[in-house]
């Protein structure tokens, strides 16, 4: 009877051996795609970072843009208005040497 067990011993051995390596393996593929999952997550993770900074430095470009168009505009409506005044002063200064004389 001892000689009948040591056969369904080594059966049941190689059956559990079979079933670790079945289940190493599952348990391996399993990390396999996660580990896969965690890598193309972080290339997102890259893409959005570099994505948000281009869209940060776009953003301060439109900004500083804004800004430097308003200070022209006011620049050049100062040098229009002082230039639409320039005749008025020398029709001022002619009326008043006019009426000088």
């Amino acid at each position: 009877m001892t000689e009948q067990q040591q056969p369904n011993d080594n059966t049941t051995e190689q059956a559990n051996e079979h079933a670790d390596t079945v289940e190493l393996s599952g348990e391996q593929a399993i990390i396999t795609k996660l580990e896969a999952e965690l890598a193309e997550t972080k290339a997102q993770l890259a893409d959005q970072q570099d994505l948000m900074l281009r869209i940060k430095a776009e953003s301060e470009n439109v900004r500083r843009r804004a800004s430097m168009d308003v200070e022209k505009a006011h620049k050049f409506a100062l040098e229009k208005f002082a230039g639409d005044l320039l005749p008025v002063v020398d029709n001022l200064e002619r009326a008043l040497g006019f009426i000088d004389r």
